[in-house]
């Protein structure tokens, strides 16, 4: 498919930016800029590149193309935006609000999460195994109506002992993953999972478990705060 990931970049003189993050998954590649915007592109045919083209639901060949490959453009991934200035009640329209940034990103299979610069946790991408941490099978990202503030953060709960100190905490790191059980198998599906530390130093998983990777279900913490 190189004529369509290539179709509208001149060899000659392709795009660049500074770069200062990179994920690699199958088949697509999303960095972070200098400035903090996300640009991913590659293989589209799950969303994970989060560069949906219009409604990639109409019946046009023409849109499904364009949504199914993403050339590296301009155009950085929407993931919302957040409240600048004000808290809200005071000023019009509830204050300045400006794009997300993105301050750190994972890629696997067919998926992708980024970490924005106020600690919200997105991802986007192939779904059919809940690795978006949504509680459900809906992928996300293959068409523009599912990015931008429509993206959900992933909910990390909330404290839940006294030595937690964080009552919603922040995401901290984050890492995506997937594939079979052994190195010998093929994965028939995308297959995914997430683990996220929280602020509160807790890892919560969420997707793929056929391996037994997933010791606890999603919301469940693993690791127990620091210094107990």
């Amino acid at each position: 498919p190189s004529h369509l990931v290539l179709h509208h970049i001149d060899p000659e003189h392709p795009p660049r930016f500074e770069s200062v993050g990179v994920a690699v998954g199958f088949n697509f590649t999303c960095t972070i800029a200098a400035r903090g915007s996300l640009h991913c592109f590659g293989d589209n045919r799950a969303g994970q590149t989060g560069m949906g083209v219009g409604d990639a639901d109409v019946d046009s060949a023409e849109l499904r193309g364009a949504a199914d490959f993403v050339p590296l453009g301009v155009h950085a991934v929407d993931l919302g935006s957040t409240r600048a200035l004000g808290a809200g009640a005071a000023l019009p329209f509830g204050g300045l609000r400006v794009p997300h940034r993105v301050r750190l990103v994972t890629a696997a299979h067919s998926h992708a999460c980024a970490i924005t610069c106020d600690g919200q946790l997105k991802c986007w991408g192939a779904n059919n195994v809940g690795q978006l941490g949504q509680g459900d099978t809906l992928a996300r990202g293959r068409s523009a109506r599912h990015m931008g503030d429509r993206l959900p953060a992933v909910d990390l709960g909330g404290a839940r002992a006294p030595h937690d100190y964080w009552e919603r905490p922040q995401a901290v790191h984050v890492s995506a993953g997937g594939g079979p059980c052994s190195p010998l198998q093929h994965a028939m599906h995308a297959l995914g999972r997430t683990c996220v530390v929280d602020a509160n130093y807790r890892l919560k998983c969420f997707g793929d478990n056929a391996c037994g990777h997933l010791p606890q279900p999603m919301g469940e913490g693993v690791c127990a705060a620091r210094g107990s």
